[in-house]
């Protein structure tokens, strides 16, 4: 584990300096040395530090260009009454002449040069985005001191952010275990010639698993993101003899990396890989439709067996993920076998039962790689989970993990206080979150304790809400989605009021005596609070005005107008739909989701005049969503009928909407009109039984252009509801209105 200082060697420096001894460092009057090539970029990591400080550049010399009487950091060079550095250690130490940098190799001096940086002269690397927090000073007042750091970990990282990651000492540093997506290459390479290697998919191909229309039996046609998701054959024993020859001959690690690739459909259905299944059937409400762990354990069995059988301290890595993360049911793991635990769990309790689970199963050996941040990310509002998650690392470091692998998205103001607690509670984790919370605080000067209050707010959020409701938050956001399930439920979880202490306690922050980098610091917390609250009003109380005011927002600010995630979410913030909308004026009204449908597969509506049907009659029709195509309306609607979904599925020809809208008595002297997102492919538009329009397909993209229909002259104000009816022919391919219609008005 991480060991500060040793006493034998803090004794020594304490003798040889003063605890209070401080040493001046003019840096004109300084240099950087590498003692090798490979010492280079940690010396010029600190040549850089070194200019942010003191606003001076320290050249890197050789020791002939050296001045007599220079303070020198002397980086790589080992004193000369130095133990030999240990597997992941990194050592410091500062004389009145000379500063030290050195450790297990290159990284460790690196290291050391990190470790000098924050202790000594409290540089902050806040997140990948590339704020650097650090105190001015020039000259340089250091102590006379020393520093040592040691991984705690085999391997630690979060991903993304190579600089980031770099600095913060991440990576591997003793006999990592090789893991990842195994096979992404097997078919590109052997699909021709090795069928037995790949999945019997529920089509009845070993094939990567065809699109729609696709021919399974066409191997050339499956490339990319379809070849790399190809499941293995796991009963395959000529695979294991090949993994096995690939290892021999390919790979300088003793681990066997048999980790399936990604993707949740296209698993073997061979009798061979089945018969290896204990109750594969999981209930219907399960997210994954199956439990393979048996299977994928029993093939690691195997493997382990030959891979010791060449060598004794052979190990085989394999993951622990989705239809294949809880543990087997009969398979008992040879002590060779590592498990890379991928869970959907999110709460103490469930992760250590999971653990819990796997060593049961016979489990020696595990390394703890999550993918749950890209569930928590993408909300643009602050959950307050860093203390959370830094409670999980906690209870899993115990067990003695090999190491941690965080896959994570990039990080963002929401998110980095998190990332960074983790950072740190990897390197050194003896420490309590609150000393990690102080140290990541420091980079805000004399805000630090009202910044320090704004994160407690929310962070009061997640005790009194989040937390006691995360697992159903993960039912509500489906597929483990955290951040979905809130963004769902908003209003549930956020006040006003909590935006309101918030900004108070910036403003406090704001007022204090600040170095320009923590004002902007401050700046930008407060810059993420008003777009939180923004996001807060746009989804909690909907209205155009309110998606509006975000949207303006963030075109203010220069932020992402349309962030894939509240896109993906189903524009959730409305900015889309206020966007689109923009030659319009408030409020823009969306017709019904469900429109009457009736098919007209002889072409003999338009002769009996449908376009005049009252609605107590076509309301007698099936009805259609309008956003999708016919063929393929949502599977989870309860429209349209069986019967409907069959007649549509492969139908092109003509078909008939129709539904009611109420028109605002307000709009009696403006432009009003119906916003069609989109029809494939022509349409022809009646209101109360007279032709308001057409939308003809004569360009390519027609059937993907919104347009409108002008309706003032077909209203009939006198009534409480106007009738629309619309008749849609489509000649090939998917067919219907698949984009939601809308009522809009502009000033005349």
């Amino acid at each position: 584990m991480f060991r500060r200082l040793c006493a034998a060697v803090l004794v020594a420096v304490l003798t040889a300096f003063p605890a209070t001894a401080a040493i001046t460092i003019i840096p004109e009057k300084a240099a950087v040395m590498a003692a090798t090539k490979a010492d280079i970029p940690a010396a010029e990591e600190l040549i850089l530090h070194l200019e942010l400080v003191t606003g001076c550049k320290v050249p890197l010399l050789t020791a002939g260009q050296v001045a007599d009487g220079a303070f020198i950091f002397a980086v790589g060079t080992v004193p000369a009454d130095a133990a030999p550095a240990v597997i992941g250690e990194a050592v410091w130490s500062v004389t009145p002449q000379k500063a030290y940098f050195y450790g297990d190799g290159a990284k460790g001096a690196r290291n050391a040069v990190y470790d000098f940086l924050e202790d000594e002269l409290g540089v902050r690397w806040l997140n990948r985005d590339g704020d650097i927090a650090y105190r001015s000073q020039n000259p340089l007042i250091i102590n006379a001191s020393s520093g040592r750091w040691q991984a705690a970990f085999r391997h630690f990282g979060i991903r993304g952010g190579k600089i980031w990651n770099i600095r913060q000492r991440m990576g591997a540093y003793n006999d990592p275990p090789k893991y990842g997506h195994a096979f992404t290459k097997l078919w590109q390479q052997y699909g021709a010639t090795n069928p037995e290697f790949f999945a019997l998919t529920r089509l009845g191909v070993r094939a990567p698993v065809a699109k729609p229309g696709q021919d399974p039996n066409d191997i050339a046609a499956f490339t990319g993101k379809a070849a790399e998701a190809i499941k293995i054959c796991v009963s395959s024993t000529a695979l294991y003899d090949h993994i096995i020859a690939q290892w021999q001959k390919t790979s300088k690690s003793r681990y066997v990396n048999i980790c399936e690739n990604d993707g949740n459909d296209g698993f073997c259905t061979c009798p061979g890989c089945t018969a290896l299944d204990v109750n594969s059937e999981l209930p219907a409400d399960n997210v994954f439709s199956r439990h393979y762990t048996d299977r994928y354990m029993h093939m690691a069995n195997e493997i382990a067996k030959a891979a010791v059988a060449i060598r004794p301290d052979a190990r085989v890595a394999t993951y622990a993920y989705n239809e294949y993360e809880t543990p087997p049911r009969r398979v008992k793991l040879l002590p060779a076998v590592t498990i890379g635990i991928v869970p959907t769990v999110f709460d103490v309790e469930s992760s250590l039962q999971l653990l819990q689970g796997w060593k049961q199963a016979g489990m020696t050996e595990f390394f703890w790689r999550p993918n749950q941040h890209y569930y928590f990310d993408g909300a643009r509002m602050p959950f307050g989970l860093e203390k959370h998650f830094f409670e999980l690392f906690q209870a899993i470091q115990v067990h003695q993990p090999t190491g941690f692998d965080y896959d994570a998205p990039g990080s963002n103001i929401y998110s980095e206080f998190s990332y960074y607690v983790l950072a740190k509670a990897m390197q050194e984790p003896d420490k309590p979150f609150e000393h990690w919370e102080q140290h990541f605080l420091q980079a805000y000067g004399a805000a630090a304790p009202a910044v320090g209050a704004y994160y407690r707010h929310w962070r009061g959020l997640w005790d009194a809400k989040f937390g006691p409701q995360l697992k159903d938050i993960l039912v509500k956001g489906k597929v483990f989605n955290f951040a979905r399930g809130v963004m769902w439920n908003l209003k549930d979880f956020y006040t006003e009021a909590d935006f309101d202490a918030t900004d108070a306690h910036l403003v406090e922050a704001a007022a204090q005596d600040l170095q320009p980098r923590e004002r902007a610091l401050v700046d930008k917390l407060r810059l993420a609070n008003a777009h939180s609250r923004q996001i807060f009003l746009a989804v909690a109380r909907p209205s155009d005005d309110n998606s509006l005011a975000l949207l303006k927002f963030r075109r203010e600010h220069g932020l992402e107008e349309f962030p894939h995630h509240e896109q993906y979410w189903g524009d959730i913030t409305g900015v889309r739909r206020v966007e689109q909308f923009k030659e319009f004026t408030p409020p823009y009204l969306r017709t019904p989701l469900f429109w009457s449908f009736r098919l007209d597969p002889k072409d003999e509506g338009q002769a009996q005049q449908w376009f005049k049907t009252a609605p107590a009659d076509f309301r007698k029709w099936d009805k259609m969503p309008t956003n999708s195509n016919w063929e393929n309306p949502g599977r989870h609607y309860s429209y349209p009928s069986p019967e409907t979904r069959a007649l549509t599925a492969n139908y092109d020809g003509i078909a008939w909407y129709a539904t009611t809208v109420t028109v605002p008595t307000d709009w009696q002297n403006r432009d009003v009109l119906l916003y069609f997102g989109a029809v494939d492919e022509s349409c022809w538009i009646y209101v109360n039984d007279k032709p308001a329009g057409e939308h003809l397909f004569r360009n390519r993209d027609d059937w993907t252009t919104p347009f409108t229909i002008p309706i003032n002259d077909v209203i009939d104000w006198s009534k409480p509801e106007q009738t629309i009816i619309v008749r849609v022919e489509d000649k090939a391919g998917a067919g219907g209105i698949w984009k939601p219609v809308w009522l809009v008005s502009k000033a005349r």
